[in-house]
């Protein structure tokens, strides 16, 4: 569901000012058509479309919320995660794998380190945002944290 939310509101967010400039900007910048500007008639370099459709997917401040990390999962890791596997050929199978170890790793880190973050003022999506890290991995089938295992079921350790 965190997915197509996601997806639904960078398309609801290109009609805001900046991403309507955006796409226009970074159409010049050079770089191979590598990945799906989202609301847009257009592609772009991977990490230009990351850009543009992060800015978008958080436009409208709609994000999900997982009270295990206090932050929004979904706005921080789909916008790379989807540009880096359009642009390197990836199933969607591997995407929304690659996406479910990042929000695992989202959580659990934000389980680890509880309150503590946001209490002294940081905005958790930023700091566990590392979860962009396992899901770019897990995409390229690389390294994993320990307690993702290569067949794993998304948040069965919620059970």
């Amino acid at each position: 569901m965190s997915a197509r939310l996601d997806r639904r509101h960078a398309c609801w967010g290109r009609a805001s000012p900046w991403c309507i400039c955006w796409p226009k900007r970074h159409a010049n910048k050079g770089g191979h058509a590598q990945a799906t500007v989202v609301g847009h008639a257009m592609a772009t370099s991977s990490r230009q479309a990351a850009l543009i459709n992060g800015a978008a997917a958080h436009a409208l401040d709609y994000d999900d919320v997982n009270m295990a990390c206090t932050g929004h999962p979904s706005v921080v890791l789909i916008p790379g995660l989807l540009a880096l596997a359009e642009s390197r050929g990836f199933s969607g199978h591997d995407f929304m794998t690659a996406f479910a170890a990042g929000y695992e790793t989202m959580c659990r880190l934000g389980l680890a380190s509880g309150e503590t973050q946001y209490a002294k003022g940081f905005h958790t999506t930023a700091t566990l945002g590392t979860g962009r890290f396992q899901a770019s991995c897990r995409l390229h089938g690389a390294f994993t944290l320990p307690f993702l295992v290569p067949d794993f079921a998304p948040f069965d350790w919620l059970d």
